[in-house]
């Protein structure tokens, strides 16, 4: 009998127990998520009040993003989420919209190639080993496909221990720009690496010779230190 009533009391007394934890698991789950909720409140509030500064509408705005053909983001460290807004769809199409990303969904969105070092070095800017933030790569429009942006930021926020709260800083539109770049160089490859030799002089006065395309010593069989 003895055991028995022992065997209940410590039944009754693994039962609270288990009440207990799983009752004091929802409330720490419940102000984990309140916390989250309030950072990311807050957080949003910041963005806001950064982008869209003080007595300026939204019709202004819009106007001048469109305009310059840039994008403003803004990124909150406390809350790990990075809030833009202005979205490129495609060629001298822009949406004045505003979009929200946590953790690394962002990285995750851009070109499979630039996501590594795009995520290394502006991990490195927050924790201000670099000034400055300035990258170009690739980022998806909303046809489909990708399109080159350069990449500016700066620390605007920080706590008493120097720590970086936000930064902010703005995507501009590139892609034509870059584009010509690409088949420029691609140009001067073929140039450099063909079976014929290009080079450039003036007309008029001494006509010295002042380019030349690397094929010309494999070429020529002629090697100048100069070139």
């Amino acid at each position: 009998v003895a055991i028995g009533i022992g065997s209940n009391v410590l039944w009754h007394e693994w039962q609270t127990l288990r009440t207990w934890v799983a009752e004091r698991n929802t409330v720490v789950h419940q102000r984990r998520q309140e916390r989250e909720d309030a950072l990311g409140k807050e957080a949003h509030e910041r963005a806001l009040a950064i982008v869209e500064g003080k007595n300026q509408g939204l019709d202004y705005r819009a106007r001048a993003i469109r305009a310059a053909q840039i994008s403003i983001w803004v990124a909150d460290i406390p809350s790990n989420q990075i809030i833009f807004e202005g979205i490129h769809t495609g060629l001298k199409d822009f949406l004045p919209d505003t979009r929200i990303y946590h953790g690394r969904e962002w990285y995750l969105r851009l070109h499979p190639h630039d996501t590594e070092l795009v995520e290394y070095r502006f991990k490195e800017f927050i924790k201000r080993r670099i000034h400055t933030f300035e990258m170009e790569y690739r980022v998806p429009d909303d046809r489909g496909g990708w399109r080159w942006i350069i990449s500016r930021g700066l620390v605007i926020q920080e706590d008493e221990r120097g720590r970086t709260l936000v930064a902010a800083g703005t995507h501009t539109d590139i892609h034509q720009r870059k584009l010509a770049q690409i088949a420029h160089a691609q140009e001067r490859a073929l140039f450099n690496a063909g079976p014929v030799v290009i080079f450039r002089f003036a007309l008029m006065g001494d006509r010295i010779i002042d380019f030349i395309s690397r094929n010309a010593p494999r070429l020529w069989r002629y090697t100048d230190p100069d070139w």
